[in-house]
């Protein structure tokens, strides 16, 4: 058994990357999504320096449309 295998354990380790990520960059999880996901890009998320910049674009237009 993969620690990957089945959807619902690869949104576990993705979370738990996520988090321990967002510690290593400078930011807690009652931070703003922007500063959560600029820490988790400077700490190593993406290769895309800017790859944060996207997805937090992404959680707007999802916060906007369900109001």
């Amino acid at each position: 058994n993969s620690k990957f295998s089945g959807v619902e354990q690869q949104l576990k380790v993705g979370a738990e990357t996520f988090a321990n990520l967002r510690k290593k960059g400078g930011a807690r999880a009652s931070d703003s999504i922007e500063k959560q996901t600029a820490a988790v890009n400077k700490a190593g998320w993406a290769s895309d320096p800017n790859w944060h910049n996207g997805v937090d674009q992404m959680y707007r237009q999802v916060k906007q449309a369900v109001g």
